[in-house]
């Protein structure tokens, strides 16, 4: 079970989180986290954007393909990539002509990320202590869209996403390898508006958006501290254990040390780009016999 709290945790109930890796939700005022800007669509949200994003990156603007109709997979995933990427100026049509596109606005670089702030000043319980990274993005999509199951691997930390409106349900599960007595399977949670959403690196999650509308900010917090050390001795023996691999204690100060959160990693592109000239080879294999 997931633990939702009525009132903000205190720092220790953030640093147990923190020590155990154990997701967690809250909700959290509008008044302590919004920003000069409120966004309540997503149309408002591309205007907002379209007016004040100085650097024009098509490679910030990411396309997801999870929940597209298998049958609409292959010519969304070309349409997207090759012959029309999405922009500020088609974001609009492009999330009407494929309802379910989850569209990812990255923002890496100082100036995108001051503008995102703008619309949502982290809240509390993002760290007195640790490092919270200027990285940004932005989750927005239709009634349908969302991400299947997958397991974030963002160099040594947790990940929070913060609700500006509409509603999403989450399915999470324990990292693989974790002892029975304290895994659980497909936990669903329901994120709405203003509901704050912690998890660590390793926790299995996927989303599905269930009001018209959704959008969502996330960003990464790097914990490789004392707090953490519980966690991630616990996530690495656990997939040491399941590739039959350990760790050194060398090792393992080797792997803390290297940490670096700053990197954003985003894949969503490379299970078309593997599947779908798969699919294809195997039509046209069909029609030639």
């Amino acid at each position: 079970m997931i633990r939702r709290y009525e009132d903000l945790p205190t720092e220790e109930a953030f640093d147990r989180h923190v020590f155990t890796g154990e997701p967690f939700i809250v909700n959290i005022p509008p008044s302590e986290t919004h920003g000069e800007m409120r966004i309540s669509s997503l149309d408002e949200w591309i205007n907002f954007l379209q007016e004040k994003w100085n650097n024009n990156n098509p490679d910030d603007i990411q396309p997801r393909y999870d929940r597209v109709p298998i049958h609409q997979l292959p010519f969304c995933y070309f349409w997207t990539q090759f012959f029309e990427r999405i922009t500020f100026e088609n974001m609009s049509d492009m999330a009407r002509r494929w309802p379910k596109l989850y569209i990812s606005m990255v923002a890496n670089e100082r100036d995108t990320q001051e503008l995102i702030n703008s619309v949502f000043t982290a809240p509390f319980p993002l760290p007195r202590r640790g490092i919270n990274t200027p990285v940004r993005w932005m989750y927005g999509g239709r009634k349908g869209a969302g991400v299947q199951e997958h397991v974030d691997y963002l160099a040594c930390s947790c990940t929070w996403s913060f609700m500006l409106f509409g509603e999403k349900k989450w399915w999470v599960g324990t990292p693989e390898g974790f002892p029975e007595d304290e895994a659980y399977n497909d936990v669903e949670v329901v994120q709405g508006p203003g509901d704050f959403f912690f998890w660590c690196e390793g926790y299995r999650h996927g989303t599905l958006i269930e009001t018209p509308e959704s959008l969502d900010v996330h960003g990464y917090v790097n914990f490789m501290d004392d707090r953490a050390d519980s966690y991630y001795e616990r996530l690495l023996a656990a997939r040491a254990a399941a590739s039959s691999v350990v760790l050194t204690p060398e090792e393992y100060e080797k792997f803390r040390e290297t940490c670096d959160s700053q990197r954003f990693l985003d894949n969503s592109g490379f299970i078309p780009m593997v599947v779908f000239p798969l699919i294809l080879l195997l039509v046209l294999f069909k029609r030639t016999k």
